[in-house]
């Protein structure tokens, strides 16, 4: 898929084109309507025909410009999620520092015993 802000520009640069040739049109016409010759019509109609000759060769010059662009980026399925690195070199790896746990700085007293069980109970049947 295209890059929307190249998109934009095309529109832009397309745009401005048009509006060039829009007032080179108006400019012959101006001057066509001063002089009514067969030769001012000629001049105008071959104005008109390198206008459109400049028009589309501007136009290829912009898509052949774009193309080669388009080569220079990765081209992915999914997209590309980060920027294309230019070097070859693998990403550095992260360094892990393992640390033993800090020793607590008291240790907790000692538990006394448990009590002795009690005495068995003797069963006394009568």
């Amino acid at each position: 898929m295209a890059d929307p802000v190249l998109d934009q520009m095309t529109r832009l640069k397309l745009r401005l084109l048009e509006k060039r040739l829009e007032n080179e049109r108006e400019n012959l016409d101006e001057r066509a309507g001063t002089a009514f010759s067969t030769r001012s019509v000629d001049g105008l109609e071959d104005a008109l025909h390198s206008a459109l000759r400049r028009k589309r060769d501007l136009l290829q010059r912009l898509r052949d410009q774009q193309l080669f662009e388009d080569q220079g980026r990765p081209h992915t399925w999914g997209g590309t999620r980060r920027r294309h690195r230019q070097d070859t070199q693998p990403a550095p790896q992260p360094i892990h520092i393992y640390q033993p746990a800090p020793l607590p700085s008291q240790l907790p007293a000692l538990l006394p015993p448990p009590p002795p069980p009690p005495p068995p109970v003797s069963s006394n049947r009568w």
